[in-house]
């Protein structure tokens, strides 16, 4: 085997483990953020809002359920402004797109965020999910370190980019309220 046999080799492995390495770290991430059991991470921000981080939704709540159905929209239902969307891709543009690229379709180990990528991953969940994954994740070694209303701006580029309304309200950064957001493929 020649030299750069072995060197590309050793790069293929190098990658494969930073690839297996980053879906164990945001797994764990993902976990600490859906369990409010779980002690915060030292790399939380001050920026809290005034409403709790951890699920509330209606039905954790004891809401009855004709209510939590009054509560819940989907991403259809244009939950973002234009104005978001574009702050959202200032910040993208400077902090997500040296992994996720400038068409936002990834590349090695980061994941695309756009077309059947970005719905297959997440329909049928919230938005609420997204901003958690995204807040306890990313930017890569520096998860946490973007200011709430940053993460729920590029939430917004990232809806947006998928094709979803806009609409006349802003997503403000409250997992509870994000929760009650669903996204989900348009049915034919």
């Amino acid at each position: 085997m020649s030299v750069a046999d072995r060197s590309s080799t050793v790069k293929r492995g190098v990658i494969v483990l930073a690839m297996l390495f980053g879906s164990a770290l945001a797994w764990t991430a993902y976990r600490r953020a859906s369990n409010p059991d779980v002690a915060p991470s030292a790399t939380s921000t001050p920026d809290a809002p005034s409403t709790p981080d951890a699920p509330s939704t209606p039905a954790a709540q004891g809401a009855p359920d004709s209510t939590r159905e009054l509560v819940t929209r989907s991403v259809w239902d244009g939950v973002y402004t234009e104005e978001q969307a574009k702050r959202g891709e200032a910040v993208y543009r400077a902090q997500c797109q040296l992994c996720h690229l400038k068409d936002l379709r990834g590349g090695g180990f980061a994941s695309s965020l756009v077309d059947r990528a970005f719905t297959d991953r997440w329909n049928g969940q919230n938005l609420g999910d997204l901003y958690a994954i995204m807040r306890s994740t990313m930017p890569q070694g520096a998860p946490a370190s973007l200011s709430r209303q940053e993460y729920v701006d590029v939430a917004a580029f990232l809806l947006k980019a998928n094709g979803y309304p806009v609409g006349e309200e802003e997503l403000i950064p409250d997992r509870p309220t994000l929760e009650r957001v669903i996204i989900a493929e348009r049915s034919s």
